[in-house]
């Protein structure tokens, strides 16, 4: 996702009504960009489902 925002140009619309956390915005030292708090996290011992990443990209 951090490669299409980044290089591509594209850009991460915010996910509605889905439950979930935002997703990670930095993992240890690298920092993503801030668009991808838009996409969603589901964790399977929090939301009590499969593992998931949600995120809505839109080619501008």
């Amino acid at each position: 996702v951090n490669y299409a925002v980044e290089e591509l140009g594209m850009k991460v619309e915010k996910v509605e009504r889905v439950p979930g956390d935002n997703a990670l915005t930095e993992y240890f030292s690298y920092k993503f960009s801030t668009e991808i708090k838009n996409c969603i996290r589901l964790y399977p011992h929090k939301h009590k489902t499969e593992g998931f990443f949600i995120c809505k990209l839109v080619k501008i």
